[in-house]
């Protein structure tokens, strides 16, 4: 019974001091965090009342808009940001093709980067772009968004149901240091 209790002891003891032998305790004052920070930027639909002249009921060949884009303003995101890839979600139930083209603008209204896309008909297109280094630099500049979606005219003729459908979303990589020194 002394024997169990002297090399439990022991075993004890070498458990112990194996636990705390190489702690660098200093290493609490740095602190790297890397945390992905999923946006949505812009979605529409468009359906085919979208291009259709309301007044003439001609056909309309392209529709667009533009939307500020503030995602990228804060102080965080100018320094922090390593990458930005961009998802685009684009459904197309028409009968006809599209162009589309995603458009960013800087504080000056130039353009920063253009995206183009060619939605074949009744087809889903997926697509993801990154962003790092300048061209990363250059997209956190952007302040503005555009879209324009131009049709194929021609004499096919289309329904009340079809749609455009359009999304977009950012996954925002972080790497936050802190330093208490």
């Amino acid at each position: 019974m002394k024997i169990q209790k002297i090399i439990s002891l022991l075993l004890m003891s070498v458990i112990i001091t194996s636990c705390v032998s190489d702690v660098d305790f200093n290493q609490v004052d740095d602190i790297s965090i890397q945390p992905i920070v999923k946006s949505s930027i812009l979605y529409f639909n468009a359906t085919t009342n979208d291009f259709i002249d309301p007044i003439t009921n001609d056909p309309i060949t392209f529709i667009s808009d533009t939307t500020d884009m503030r995602l990228f303003d804060s102080s965080l995101a100018q320094e922090d940001v390593t990458k930005i890839v961009l998802k685009f979600n684009i459904e197309n139930t028409f009968n006809k093709n599209f162009n589309l083209e995603y458009i960013f603008f800087n504080e000056a209204n130039e353009v920063i980067t253009s995206i183009p896309f060619n939605i074949i008909n009744n087809n889903i297109l997926e697509q993801e772009i990154s962003y790092e280094n300048g061209d990363l630099q250059n997209l956190l500049s952007a302040k503005k968004i555009a879209v324009i979606a131009t049709i194929e005219v021609n004499q096919d003729s289309t329904t009340p149901s079809m749609f455009l459908n359009f999304q977009s979303a950012a996954d925002s990589y972080f790497n936050i240091v802190v330093n208490e020194n």
